[in-house]
């Protein structure tokens, strides 16, 4: 599994954005999965329904970090040596004792190797000591592997939107957000 200890740091806003970028950017954001959740409607229900796909799917998602509507304040850095493995950054809702994980990235040469573990970890001791109940996530229907991985982490879903992207002008607009929760 790790053969050197990852290291975790904490950045809190307000953040140097050109520190900001300077570290987050670099990082690759894409996945590939050749399984997606297909979104099916009933009368007063969705399913979600596995599917396998023809070609593999490969997505990356785009960090904007000069955009003012940062719903996050805290930043999770996982580091080896100089080398930044991971990130997940989150914000803290006191009205529900909610912590929300707005991006969680883990170096695709770096997963399936205990960094994304070691960051939810981080996260969950964080919130055990702020008295949080819970930390919710929001992915989306095509990022199976997210999904599977919240899952293996302990997250279960707890609901999902249709229309969440819609107004988006990317690729996504025709996908559906998938919410996911996990108890402390």
């Amino acid at each position: 599994m790790q053969t050197t200890k990852i290291e975790i740091s904490e950045l809190k806003a307000p953040f140097d954005l050109a520190q900001l970028k300077e570290l987050l950017l670099p990082l690759d954001t894409s996945f590939t999965t050749d399984m997606v959740f297909q979104v099916e409607k009933q009368s007063n229900s969705f399913k979600l329904v596995p599917q396998v796909l023809e070609t593999p799917l490969n997505k990356r998602y785009e960090l904007d970090l000069d955009s003012s509507e940062k719903e996050w304040d805290r930043v999770l850095l996982a580091r080896q040596g100089g080398d930044l493995l991971g990130y997940l950054a989150y914000s803290y809702k006191n009205w529900n004792k909610r912590l929300a994980i707005w991006h969680f990235y883990v170096d695709p040469a770096h997963r399936k190797k205990g960094v994304g573990s070691v960051l939810m970890d981080r996260l969950k001791r964080t919130g055990q000591i702020i008295g949080a109940k819970s930390i919710w996530v929001e992915t989306n229907n095509v990022n199976y592997p997210a999904i599977q991985m919240y899952q293996k982490l302990g997250f279960s879903l707890c609901g999902l939107d249709t229309s969440l992207y819609i107004g988006t002008n990317s690729d996504s607009c025709d996908e559906a957000a998938i919410y996911l929760v996990c108890t402390i």
